[in-house]
């Protein structure tokens, strides 16, 4: 999940318990909901000053060098097992 989500919820969980605040709300729902919006900014800004709110452009592309790595890699496996069949069946022609 993205950092800024998390940040934007944890303010609106935090904006919710200023609002039942003021109105004379339960205690209880609005401490869970100042509390749950404070752990909800913080860990979004600590996502954001983590690097976790990369661009889909950038994971995009880190994802398409990983799969083209894997297709090459595949193919020389391919390769070399055509080469290893081609090469078991000359043996056995020659052996009979």
């Amino acid at each position: 999940m993205p950092g800024w989500v998390l940040l934007a919820l944890g303010i609106g969980a935090a904006a919710a318990g200023a609002v039942l605040i003021a109105v004379n709300g339960r205690l209880g729902i609005w401490t869970i909901l100042l509390g749950a919006g404070a752990v909800g900014m913080l860990a979004g800004i600590g996502l954001m000053m983590a690097g976790g709110n990369r661009p889909a452009a950038t994971i995009a592309k880190a994802a398409l060098k990983n799969l083209s790595d894997a297709q090459r890699r595949l193919n020389s496996a391919a390769q070399s097992a055509r080469r290893d069949r081609a090469g078991l069946s000359e043996m056995s022609k020659e052996m009979g």
